[in-house]
């Protein structure tokens, strides 16, 4: 596909989204759609996976950047590269599957084949070709950049740019919290992937991720079968004295609901970790009690743009590929807590396909809500898109953080300047 042109779309991007609003073309123009996929995941930090995926020399998975194919992959010296999934002879995806272990790649069209650094070692009738012809001149393309923040793996296509850490800044706090919460201070994700589809744009779900005002209401029969069983967390329950704060970072952008308030005794007892009643023992021997108190306390959504989030009181994380401009597919991983015991674990696992599953009590209203929102912005008019809830109660923080008490949709504004700033540099 031809580069998109600005002027192309006919429209001027920075008239496209306001300081509260964001006008209705950005989540259904296929030419925006283009855009976006040229300007925006190739150009900044993507969600690749996590090394406890591709723990063994060979072991590989296969996913995306935007719509870009790539192999995330451990070679023998135990280096991790992300490569692009596409052949350099004619373009073949050569990886169909998710997960493995391979000593080499071998483009099923022509047969040329990788090994697992992406270097090409040989093709047939390799006498046909000139003398010439260096195998080393036609190696898999590759991520510029590959680095990885305790354990979660990031890559970047451009060659120049802020370090992850940087771009990750504060939001690297909180993915300690999801790490620290294992007494071994590590995760494994290793139980399975829900997957699914919706028809609608990926910047939908991007949103929801920290859309704290929308549970009350979408996920109201959820949360009653929850109630009813006597499983609600605190968070869950609404009302003033359980008002959110919302964190968003002013520089490289992430976002954050923090919902929780106080030690969350319901939690250790009702929760999955309940199950084990040494786990807070091994916990606070392991972080201290004010770490454990912290940790347990903590109860976050986290989304760094454009393509990752999480949920450490649920246990899983998501990522996203966009397929078209209404059409997403996002893929829900479980992890399991090192230290913590397998009941636990188990616990964990069910817990997360309770909520976050296609066929679970929780993603399904989400889904459809997207597919309204989808649907409904087929009508011209109005406009724009709404999200002035709190812009009159954000607060800059000394550390360059902004917060927000109480419903707030100071996240979603960030997402969209965000969007902005990569989408209109040329």
């Amino acid at each position: 596909m031809a580069a998109v042109e600005v002027r192309q779309i006919g429209v001027d991007i920075d008239s496209l989204v306001r300081e509260d609003q964001v006008h209705r073309l950005v989540y259904v123009d296929p030419n925006i759609f283009d855009l976006e996929m040229e300007r925006i995941f190739p150009r900044t930090w993507v969600f690749i996976g996590h090394e406890s995926e591709v723990r063994q020399p060979g072991d590989f998975k296969t996913t995306s950047m935007g719509r870009i194919p790539v192999i995330l992959v451990r070679d023998r010296r135990g280096s991790l590269h992300v490569l692009i999934n596409r052949c350099c002879h004619r373009g073949a995806v050569i990886c169909r599957e998710e997960t493995g272990n391979a000593e080499a790649f071998r483009c099923p069209y022509h047969g040329w084949t990788y090994d697992e650094r992406g270097e090409l070692q040989a093709i047939p009738g390799r006498p046909y070709y000139a003398s010439d012809f260096d195998l080393r001149e036609f190696g898999l393309a590759r991520a510029s950049r590959v680095e990885s923040y305790r354990g979660f793996v990031f890559a970047s296509l451009s060659p120049i740019g802020d370090s992850l850490s940087a771009h990750l800044g504060l939001a690297k706090d909180y993915l300690d919290l999801a790490i620290e919460e294992s007494p071994d201070s590590e995760i494994d994700v290793h139980s399975g992937v829900q997957r699914y589809e919706f028809p609608a744009n990926w910047k939908f779900q991007v949103e929801n991720w920290t859309d704290h005002s929308h549970a009350q209401v979408v996920h109201e029969s959820a949360f009653g079968i929850r109630q009813r069983r006597g499983q609600m967390y605190p968070s869950e329950r609404g009302g003033p004295e359980r008002a959110p704060e919302i964190y968003g970072a002013s520089g490289s952008w992430h976002g954050v609901a923090h919902l929780g308030r106080g030690m969350n005794v319901e939690r250790t007892r009702s929760g999955p970790i309940g199950a084990d009643p040494g786990y807070l023992e091994r916990l606070a021997a392991h972080v201290g009690w004010e770490r454990a108190h912290d940790l347990l306390s903590a109860d976050v959504q986290l989304v760094i743009f454009p393509n990752f989030f999480i949920q450490p009181r649920r246990h899983h994380f998501r990522t996203l590929r966009p397929i078209a401009v209404d059409r997403t597919e996002v893929h829900a991983y479980p992890y399991t807590l090192k230290g913590a015991s397998d009941e636990v674990n188990r616990k964990l696992i069910a817990d997360v396909a309770w909520w976050a599953s296609a066929a679970g009590f929780g993603q399904p209203d989400d889904l459809e809500c997207f597919a309204r929102c989808q649907e409904g912005l087929q009508a011209p008019y109005p406009e724009w898109m709404l999200f002035l809830c709190g812009i009159d109660r954000e607060e800059l923080l000394p550390n360059g953080e902004l917060r927000g008490v109480g419903e707030n949709e100071l996240t979603m504004r960030g997402i969209h300047r965000e969007w902005k700033r990569l989408i209109r540099a040329e």
